[in-house]
C-alpha cells in the first residue's frame, strides 16, 4: 500500500481459519526475513501455536523459514504458484480490508496505517458478523447468565428516528422497531420526546 508520501508500506496478517479471527497484524516499510520471523513469534505465543501455517512462496520469508517453523511445531503449507484460491481466506480478507477500510482513507505514514488496521482488527474480531460463521463474530460474545429481565410497555419502545436511531434497527414510520428506549441511555444517544399525535401520528 502506498502512503501519502509515496512510500510503499507492507502489511503482514495472520488469520485463524476456523473462526476467521485476525490473530496478528503489523506494518513495515522494509520487510525482511527477520521481521517476518518476529511477527510469527508474536502471533504464536507459548502454547498457542497452530498446527499448520498456509502461506505463499514469497522470498521475504527466508530460506530456512519452513525448518524454523517446524522447530516450533508448525507445519508450513506452501500454496501453488499463481493459485489465489489456494489461500482464499487470506485473499478475501485483503479484499475486505481494502473495501471497508483502506480505500476510504488517505494513509499518512506507517504509524497511521498501523493504528487504522489495529482498530479494524478489533472491529472485525468483536463486532463484524461473518456469513461463514452464521452471522456470529470471530470472537464469540459471552452470554449474559445473570441479572434482571425487564418487560417494557409499547410506550417505552417508541423513540424518534434520525440521529437517535440505533444502527441495524428496522424503521417503520421513522421510528426504530423492537429496540427498548433504555438502549439509547446505555449508548449515550440523545433521548427524543414521545410524539403527542399518537401511535400512527
Amino acid at each position: 500500500m502506498q502512503a501519502l508520501t509515496f512510500r510503499r508500506l507492507y502489511v503482514l496478517v495472520f488469520i485463524e481459519h476456523a473462526r476467521r479471527e485476525l490473530v496478528h497484524l503489523n506494518v513495515t516499510a522494509h520487510p525482511t526475513a527477520a521481521w517476518v520471523w518476529r511477527q510469527l513469534i508474536a502471533a504464536t505465543p507459548w502454547g498457542c501455536a497452530p498446527r499448520y501455517l498456509v502461506r505463499d512462496r514469497d522470498a521475504v520469508y527466508g530460506r530456512d523459514s519452513v525448518r524454523r517453523a517446524r522447530d516450533l511445531g508448525i507445519e508450513t503449507l506452501l500454496t501453488p504458484i499463481r493459485a489465489p484460491k489456494a489461500s482464499a481466506i487470506a485473499e478475501r480478507l485483503v479484499g475486505t480490508l481494502r473495501r471497508e477500510c483502506l480505500d476510504r482513507l488517505i494513509i499518512v505514514d506507517e504509524a497511521h496505517l498501523r493504528a487504522d488496521l489495529t482498530e479494524f482488527e478489533r472491529y472485525d474480531n468483536d463486532s463484524r458478523p461473518h456469513r461463514t460463521l452464521a452471522l456470529e463474530t470471530p470472537t464469540p460474545a459471552s452470554p449474559v447468565t445473570d441479572g434482571r429481565i425487564a418487560c417494557l410497555t409499547s410506550a417505552h419502545r417508541r423513540v424518534g428516528g434520525g440521529a437517535g436511531a440505533l444502527p441495524g434497527s428496522r424503521s417503520i414510520g421513522g421510528r426504530p422497531e423492537g429496540r427498548p428506549a433504555a438502549s439509547l441511555t446505555k449508548l449515550d444517544l440523545p433521548a427524543y420526546p414521545l410524539d403527542p399525535a399518537g401511535e400512527d401520528g
